[in-house]
This record gives C-alpha cells, sequence and structure tokens, in this order.
C-alpha cells in the first residue's frame, strides 16, 4: 500500500475495482485532473479476475496520493468497508470505478463543506452511456434533481428530496463527514446488492447540517456487464429484502425520534422498495422463491410472505381481473389494426 503521510487529506475517495481493466485508467485520470490536490484515493481490487490493479497502479505513476489494496473477492460493500477502515481524509466520497470525475468536483465539494460546516454534502451527476440502446433500456436522470436552499438537517434533506422526486440512493452522490460515520458505527451491509439504499436512507437521521449543490461533478457510467445492466434474478430479490428488513427494523425502532414528515418520507421510499422487490419476484421461478423462503427464520418468513408472496398475489389478481375486463378487451380492438401493421411492416423485406 502506497500512504502520503501521517498528514490528514481532506477528502478520501473510495473505489472498489471488479472487471473494470477497460474503465479504471480513465477513472484515475479523471482523479489526476482534479483542480483540488488535497485528497486521497483508495482503490480496491475486489478479487478481480481481469488485471485492474495492475492498469491502475501504472496510470497512478507512484503519486502518493493513490493507495492500493487487494482482497478476495467479497463484494461491493465489503470493500468500502475495508476501506473506510484506513480513510484518513475529513470526508469520505465512493467513486465507482468504471465512472469519473469533473475536474472541478472535489474543490467544489471542499469549498461546499468549508462554506456550511456541513455534515454532508449532495451534488447531481451527468449520465454516459456506452452504447445508444442503454439510453432506452437503463434510462437514468441525475442532473435534474433539486435541493433544499441552504443548510438544513437530514430530516429536511430527506423530506425535500423524497417530496420533489429527487432522492437517489447511490452513495456516489453525496461527501460525508468520516467521524461521523465512524462514530456511528455507519458500514455498509455486506453480501448484498443495493446495498446503497440502506446505507443511503439510514444515514439521513444521523446528518445535524447538509447542503445541496446543484451541479454535475460526478460522471456515471451506464454499461453492459455491470450490475446495474445486468438481467434481475435472485440476488435482486434477497438484496432488496435484506434492504427492506433491514430498513423496516430502522425504522420501527427510531420513529419515535423523528419528525412526522420525515417518517411519511422515509415510509415512502421504504414502500417504494417493497413494490420493486414485489415486482421483481414475479419474474423469478417458483421453485427459486420456495427456496429461498424456506431458508429464512419465522420471521422473516412472514414478512416475505406478506410483502412479496401475498403483494405479489394481489397485483396478479389486479391484472387478471383488468385483463378480463370489457375496457381492457375493447382496448386490444382498437389497438389491433396498428400493432399488426407495425408487425408487417417490420417483417417487410429491407
Amino acid at each position: 500500500m502506497v500512504g502520503n503521510g501521517s498528514r490528514h487529506p481532506r477528502i478520501t475517495v473510495i473505489s472498489p475495482m471488479y472487471n473494470v481493466a477497460d474503465y479504471v485508467g480513465e477513472c484515475i485520470e479523471s482523479l489526476q485532473q482534479q483542480d483540488f490536490p488535497d485528497f486521497e484515493a483508495v482503490f480496491i481490487d475486489d478479487g478481480s479476475p481481469d488485471d485492474c490493479l495492475e492498469r491502475a497502479q501504472r496510470q497512478a505513476g507512484g503519486d502518493p496520493r493513490f493507495r492500493f489494496m487487494r482482497q478476495e473477492n467479497a463484494g461491493l460493500s465489503a470493500s468500502r468497508n475495508n476501506a473506510l477502515e484506513v480513510a484518513r481524509g475529513d470526508y469520505v466520497m465512493f467513486l465507482d470505478s468504471d465512472d469519473a470525475y469533473t475536474p472541478n468536483a472535489i474543490g467544489d465539494i471542499v469549498s461546499t463543506c468549508d462554506e456550511t460546516d456541513a455534515d454532508a454534502v449532495f451534488f447531481n451527476a451527468k449520465m454516459l452511456y456506452d452504447s445508444h440502446d442503454l439510453v432506452r433500456t437503463n434510462f437514468e436522470s441525475y442532473a435534474d434533481r433539486i435541493g433544499p436552499k441552504g443548510v438544513v438537517d437530514g430530516f429536511e434533506m430527506l423530506v425535500f428530496q423524497s417530496s420533489n422526486g429527487s432522492f437517489r440512493s447511490s452513495a456516489c452522490m453525496y461527501a460525508v463527514r468520516r467521524e461521523l460515520l465512524d462514530e456511528n458505527g455507519l458500514r455498509f451491509f455486506p453480501g448484498i446488492i443495493h446495498e446503497d439504499q440502506l446505507f443511503t436512507l439510514k444515514l439521513f437521521p444521523y446528518l445535524k447540517r447538509c447542503a445541496f449543490l446543484q451541479e454535475d461533478l460526478y460522471v456515471r457510467r451506464m454499461r453492459h456487464g455491470s450490475l446495474m445492466t445486468n438481467t434481475r434474478g435472485m440476488k435482486n430479490v434477497h438484496g432488496l429484502f435484506v434492504v427492506t428488513r433491514e430498513l423496516e427494523r430502522f425504522m420501527f425502532e427510531h420513529a419515535a425520534e423523528w419528525p412526522d414528515a420525515f417518517i411519511d418520507a422515509f415510509a415512502h421510499e421504504l414502500q417504494v422498495t417493497w413494490t420493486i422487490l414485489a415486482d421483481d419476484a414475479k419474474s423469478i421461478d417458483a421453485r427459486e422463491l420456495k427456496r429461498f423462503r424456506s431458508e429464512l427464520d419465522k420471521g422473516d418468513r412472514a414478512l416475505f410472505d406478506l410483502h412479496v408472496i401475498e403483494a405479489g398475489s394481489a397485483t396478479k389478481g389486479i391484472e387478471d381481473r383488468y385483463e378480463k375486463s370489457t375496457t381492457y378487451r375493447v382496448g386490444r380492438a382498437i389497438m389491433y389494426i396498428p400493432i399488426w401493421l407495425k408487425e408487417r411492416l417490420q417483417r417487410a423485406p429491407k
């Protein structure tokens, strides 16, 4: 591991690596081009089968601000948690190693932290799609988010984001004071995907001061073969179930301490996540779901039945009744001609 002495840098950037050999050089280059130099970057090779670590070290070129770690494959959460144990920055940011920052990102974030004495500063991102079809199949928007003016606490921040459709769970979309994470034992849940939803929502109640910087400082890449574009399956169901279970427990444990508006916003985002989970479960083979359910303890099984199995059955019943309705049959009849014409045109020889 390469260090830069005992002095604390203003920000630690944490970036796990797995199968990103084609992208990590560009990621590191975006850090080298920052107009604010006082940062450290911790890159963690999560047992990647490619040569991303070697490429990352080669791109860093011995710059002491870049530190490198290697671990057996354990997932994104474990990588971030291990890096947090060695982080020295006043603030921490998370950067996916196939993404990048704009040249002014760290400087603007540090300036906002200094001006507001914030525990966390939220910001926006621009999207970079590797192919045109991903715009259609995996469209995301981070640039149009808005935040409250001035300094607010975490309760107000989530209420504002949720009510304006601006909440995004990605841990890459904010910088957070490192001591706050350490003092409150905030870490990523290991062994699951969708860990950001859990980490970010649990973070808000601990934020005494936070600000929203409405600038596109992060460059988020959408590419084939990433977690965001892979076909959804049991990993999604498992991850989302753990996330929703833990969030529900957290809400019931602390609701008495929270403002009413925050409880409403938190419950809304939790319900959105339950809905996504139930929708994912509908596409899973019944035998896989049954096997997963059988491995849960009784409490978790009841929770899974309530929010996933029964919710899916209720939705299916509504869909079935709709398809049998007169409105649906009339709609099918009206749409028959344009659908038939479109199919004929698509089959026509070029």
